[in-house]
C-alpha cells in the first residue's frame, strides 16, 4: 500500500466464517489502506466452491454486513465484486436475485462476474442481467460481446486442454503438446 501498488481485498465466502468475521475484517482492511493514507472504496468476495451455502441469501448478508462497517465510519458505500465460479448453471440465478436483492435496499455497487453463456466456469452473463433494466441497445451490445467473446475464446482454446483434444506428441502447432499450457 505505500508503494501505492492498490491491491483489492479478498473475502474468501465460507460458512466457517461467521458475519463477525467479516466484519472486523472489513474495518482491518480500511484501518490498513488509511494507515497508508488510502481511502479503500471496494472489495471482493470469492466463492472457493459453490456449496449450498452459496445462495443470494448469504451473499447478500455478507455485502450488507461489509456496508454496514463503511456506513459506520461515515464512508460512501463500497464497490463489491462478487466472484464465483458456476458449478451447476445455478450461478447466474443466484447472481439475479443477488442483484434484485441490492436493487431493493438501493445498493448500486454491486458487481457480478460473468461470461458469455455456456462459457462453462461462470456466471452466464444473459440470465445475471435480466435483473437489470437494460436498454434494448445495452442487450443488443451485451449479445454482441458474447459472440465475440466466444469466437476468441475459440481461437484461444487451441492451446488450452480444457476443450482440446491432447494434440499430437509430434505436432509444430503452437503450444505443442499443450503440456506448457
Amino acid at each position: 500500500l505505500k508503494a501505492k501498488c492498490i491491491p483489492m481485498p479478498n473475502w474468501v465466502f465460507s460458512p466457517k466464517f461467521p458475519l463477525e468475521a467479516l466484519k472486523k475484517w472489513t474495518g482491518r482492511q480500511i484501518d490498513m489502506f488509511s494507515a497508508s493514507g488510502l481511502q479503500l472504496h471496494q472489495v471482493r468476495i470469492k466463492n472457493p466452491g459453490q456449496g449450498a451455502d452459496w445462495t443470494a441469501d448469504a451473499i447478500w448478508a455478507h455485502v450488507k454486513t461489509i456496508a454496514s462497517v463503511f456506513k459506520e465510519r461515515s464512508m460512501p458505500p463500497p464497490i463489491v465484486y462478487i466472484h464465483n465460479h458456476d458449478f451447476n448453471g445455478q450461478g447466474g440465478h443466484i447472481g439475479a436475485d443477488l442483484f434484485r436483492k441490492a436493487q431493493a435496499e438501493g445498493f448500486n455497487t454491486l458487481v457480478i462476474d460473468s461470461a458469455y453463456r455456456k462459457n462453462g466456469t461462470h456466471n452466464d452473463n444473459t440470465v445475471l442481467t435480466a435483473a437489470l433494466k437494460l436498454s434494448s441497445e445495452q442487450q443488443e451490445s451485451l449479445v454482441e460481446y458474447n459472440y465475440n467473446q466466444q469466437a476468441i475464446e475459440e481461437v484461444l482454446c487451441r492451446f488450452d486442454s480444457r476443450t482440446s483434444q491432447m494434440t499430437p506428441w509430434d505436432s509444430d502447432w503452437a503450444g505443442g503438446t499443450e503440456g506448457s499450457d
